[in-house]
């Protein structure tokens, strides 16, 4: 079918992570000016369009929660947990939400799966010190951030182009 649009949660065989994730965090680099032009060209070359405008205001709520779930995939490799400050900011206003969200039953269930995927406690404070709580490692492997990892999602995307 030649198109791009893949499927929320598609996992490629040949890759670590689901494609979708990976995708949005290419666009999010890209927003950001931190995609190399040589990647740029490459995913443009597939028919990826990283300048994707979002239509309606859900898809702009969509996308903003999508970047501040990729800022705290990097506070977590920085600092060892997603154990955000409220006073944070907008990061931890955010997981706050989240938080809030969750105990009221409104999170939607893809974003409790990711967030759960990357070790999020939902319940800081009801831990009293229980270093044996454990989340399962996310299925957004960190190690997709070098090179090698990145062509390899590239080609599963183009796989995924070519075939679809």
């Amino acid at each position: 079918h030649g198109h791009c649009d893949v499927p929320t949660d598609y996992k490629a065989t040949s890759v670590s992570t689901f494609l979708d994730r990976w995708i949005s965090k290419q666009r999010t680099l890209h927003r950001k000016k931190e995609l190399s032009i040589h990647k740029i060209r490459l995913l443009e070359e597939i028919g990826l369009t990283l300048n994707a405008r979002k239509k309606t205001a859900g898809n702009k709520m969509e996308q903003v929660w999508d970047d501040m779930y990729h800022e705290l995939i990097s506070w977590r490799d920085e600092h060892g947990d997603c154990l955000v400050p409220e006073k944070h900011g907008k990061l931890g206003r955010w997981v706050r939400v989240q938080r809030k969200s969750f105990k009221k039953g409104k999170l939607r269930e893809d974003r409790l799966k990711r967030l759960l995927g990357i070790g999020f406690d939902f319940d800081p404070l009801d831990r009293a010190g229980d270093a044996t709580r454990f989340f399962p490692p996310s299925p957004y492997n960190d190690s997709i951030f070098n090179s090698l990892a990145w062509m390899k999602n590239y080609e599963a995307l183009k796989c995924f182009v070519q075939n679809y």
